[in-house]
């Protein structure tokens, strides 16, 4: 999706609040693909993003450092909504959850999740009035749909997705978008190409939770397992060649996500 794109020709039913903005998602379970395609998603009329809670807060002393304390802050997780315009919340669901929602497939939406596990990557683009020139995109990275309900699912109700994730959200600059490349090992391969050249997002060693200075993140899914094992170190990546310390074990689905340039 190119930061320009007008999503084809109006349509009645495909509208939305934020007249400058695109919306658009991948589900974390994707099959290997670089890149995997990312979803547009249409009818959002807001995205809202609470600040940081954390699940351990404690005030330490440090040794030696007398009466003045210190903040220990561990279990971060960030939690939001989503909130669609009119009747549109319940056909988008479908992209977030992964389903066929037709006579021909899933015929209905339960409305709870009962597992904690990433469902996807989410990000929103932001645009200047001329509707073109790129601002700056939030991305919202192993996003976890929680249960919903709704006030009324007529026309001119609101249908209110809430969300958690316990992965940093990104503000990225003008010029940039998400990337999400997914491989699959076969426990020799070491060298992945991925679909873009990365960008720098910080630096390590400064920023608390990330954990390589150009990947948001790396994670390793063996085929029994139902989510991704977080990688804080046995990767690199220089130009787009992908290299793995130790060859990811055959079937084991390898889960890039990073930044580009437009």
């Amino acid at each position: 999706m190119a930061k320009t794109d007008q999503l084809g020709q109006p349509n009645a039913n495909d509208i939305q609040q934020g007249k400058y903005s695109l919306v658009r998602v991948v589900r974390c379970d994707a099959t290997a693909a670089a890149p995997v395609v990312w979803t547009n998603i249409y009818g959002i009329q807001s995205l809202t993003l609470n600040p940081v809670e954390w699940g351990f807060t404690k005030e330490v002393f440090q040794q030696g450092g007398g009466d003045e304390s210190l903040k220990l802050e561990r279990q971060p997780m960030w939690t939001g909504q989503i909130t669609f315009l009119k009747n549109r919340g319940l056909n988008e669901l479908a992209d977030f959850t992964g389903i066929t929602w037709t006579t021909a497939g899933t015929v209905a939406h339960l409305h709870y999740n009962n597992d904690d596990y990433p469902d996807v990557i989410m990000e929103v683009v932001a645009r200047d009035e001329d509707n073109s020139t790129h601002l700056f995109s939030v991305v919202i990275p192993d996003m976890i749909l929680d249960g919903f309900g709704f006030d009324n699912p007529l026309d001119d109700s609101e249908f209110v997705l809430p969300f958690h994730t316990r992965r940093p959200p990104m503000t990225i600059c003008a010029g940039t978008e998400a990337v999400y490349d997914v491989f699959t090992g076969d426990s020799s391969t070491v060298a992945f190409t991925t679909s873009g050249t990365a960008l720098t997002l910080g630096t390590a060693t400064s920023e608390k939770y990330l954990d390589y200075d150009k990947l948001a993140y790396v994670k390793e899914q063996a085929t029994a397992a139902s989510t991704g094992t977080l990688k804080k170190s046995g990767y690199s990546l220089s130009s787009t060649t992908l290299t793995a310390t130790t060859a990811p074990a055959a079937a084991t689905k390898v889960q890039v996500l990073y930044v580009k340039a437009s």
